[in-house]
């Protein structure tokens, strides 16, 4: 019996003793290859993902890490033992020494709020409001720059912010944010009734009456005409006329409505908008209001008011008109220029004696 097991034993050892000759001698006949790839700067993990993909992608199956050695800053070295894709097994038949050279190919990213901001004239802003944010998939949160800001928003116009961010290898990007600064919204206040003129003395006078109205289809030099069923057919009628007869430089303006209904109540005249409305008081028929109004919409379109001739005009003048036809004509530039047209076609003699620069303005820029 002990016999028996003698040679069991020595059985088992030979077999055992030859797999690992086998083995053995499978390692001594292994291939060995060099490799060489390129990555991006990032973990130790995640360049060895990078690793096993370029291997399969040249039809090799990593078996096993073997070593692993940062050779600088920039590099690593791997050696990995490797089978064909197709192995069904899982014996490595390769050992390959990977060198991984790592470079910074990505640039900078620059996150804002917005990329584009819409601005009224007089708006407050600061960078702060975009919110900046400048990173690095490896550095991680960046310092940036503003390079360029040119943002003038007491001007109205189209500006830009370039923002520059760079990594710690010297990459850089840039992101340019589109800046529109547009005219603010003016809205006049009504115009109120000082003294009343005649209907037979204003501009409405000078052309006959419609001898009828299509309410479905009312306009007047091109400008659409919205009135109020409670607003008489003599009131637009007499209004149709003075706007018919005002400056033919008036229709070189963005004036496209003219709305006659008693939405506001007596003593409000008329109000103009800058974005080409005309409201007229249609409980009556309030000569002057059409033309101060009118010159209005066409001081919005030309800045005739905001030239810097007539703002030093109007600092030289102001007050010495009698107030007649608006209470507030020495408010600002704008109320000015709508009373001082009107007193040149009500009251020429007047505002020649009384604001002799405002005249030559008016008819040399205004109603030329």
């Amino acid at each position: 019996m002990r016999k028996k097991w003698g040679i069991f034993m020595i059985l088992i050892v030979i077999m055992v003793g030859a797999f690992i000759f086998t083995n053995q001698a499978s390692a001594s006949e292994m291939l060995y290859s060099h490799k060489e790839i390129t990555v991006e700067y990032n973990t130790k993990d995640k360049i060895k993902d990078e690793v096993t993909s370029a291997l399969l992608r040249d039809d090799k199956v990593i078996v096993t890490f073997k070593e692993e050695a940062q050779k600088d800053v920039d590099a690593y070295i791997f050696t990995v033992e490797v089978k064909t894709s197709d192995s069904t097994d899982d014996v490595a038949n390769e050992v390959v020494d990977v060198y991984v050279k790592m470079e910074d190919t990505q640039v900078p990213i620059i996150e804002t709020k917005v990329d584009e901001i819409e601005l009224e004239v007089g708006d407050t802003f600061s960078i702060e409001q975009l919110e900046i944010a400048a990173y690095d998939v490896v550095d991680g949160k960046l310092n940036y720059d503003i390079i360029e800001n040119d943002v003038n928003t007491e001007v109205a116009g189209d500006y830009s912010i370039v923002i520059e961010a760079s990594d710690v290898n010297q990459k850089s990007s840039r992101k340019q944010i589109h800046v529109h600064v547009h005219e603010k919204e003016i809205v006049i206040q009504p115009q109120t009734q000082i003294q009343s003129i005649a209907p037979t003395e204003s501009l409405a006078s000078q052309s006959p009456s419609m001898s009828s109205l299509d309410r479905s289809n009312l306009q007047v030099r091109g400008w659409k005409i919205i009135a109020g069923s409670d607003v008489s057919d003599d009131v637009i009628r007499s209004y149709v006329n003075e706007l018919e007869s005002l400056p033919v430089t008036y229709n070189q303006c963005n004036l496209h409505t003219i709305l006659i209904d008693t939405s506001k109540p007596y003593p409000y005249l008329g109000m103009a908008y800058s974005d080409g409305r005309l409201w007229l008081n249609g409980a009556a028929y309030y000569a002057t209001t059409a033309l101060h109004e009118a010159t209005h919409a066409y001081d919005f379109y030309s800045t005739i008011s905001r030239t810097p001739e007539f703002e030093a005009i109007y600092v030289s003048e102001k007050g010495k008109l009698p107030v007649k036809f608006s209470a507030n004509m020495n408010d600002n530039t704008y109320e000015w220029l709508a009373n001082a047209v009107v007193f040149y076609y009500y009251d020429k003699q007047t505002l020649l004696s009384n604001a002799p620069q405002t005249y030559t303005y008016i008819e040399q820029r205004v109603l030329i």
